[in-house]
């Protein structure tokens, strides 16, 4: 899915950081034209180039509506090129918050994100 991501000359510009609010499920989505600049530019360099996605969870408190749905952190960061590989520079791409970890929900984020 990157791949063909990857073939744009260049990223559209983004006003802001936050760039979608969803209140059910609960979920908003944060990223930058610089962090996509920097994932394209990285693609570009080494078309097999590893996303790395990781979430924790209990960041905030629970939606008022559904108090049962616990709110995660997503991130997803690249190591970028430059050093020893232990010694990388980490950057985050693209970040969200959601109260919904259903695969759909999450695709959906990153099919958002990977569509601009």
């Amino acid at each position: 899915m990157i791949e063909e991501h990857s073939k744009l000359d260049k990223p559209p510009k983004l006003k802001g950081y936050i760039q979608e609010i969803q209140a059910d499920p609960f979920v908003v989505s944060f990223y930058s034209d610089k962090s996509m600049s920097i994932l394209k530019r990285l693609l570009k360099l080494n078309s097999t180039a590893v996303v790395h996605i990781d979430s924790t969870g209990r960041i905030a408190a629970s939606t008022p509506s559904d108090k049962n749905k616990k709110i995660f952190y997503y991130a997803a960061v690249v190591n970028l090129p430059g050093g020893a590989e232990k010694e990388s520079p980490v950057v985050p791409v693209f970040e969200f918050v959601a109260n919904s970890q259903s695969a759909y929900e999450i695709e959906k984020a990153f099919k958002c994100f990977l569509d601009r």
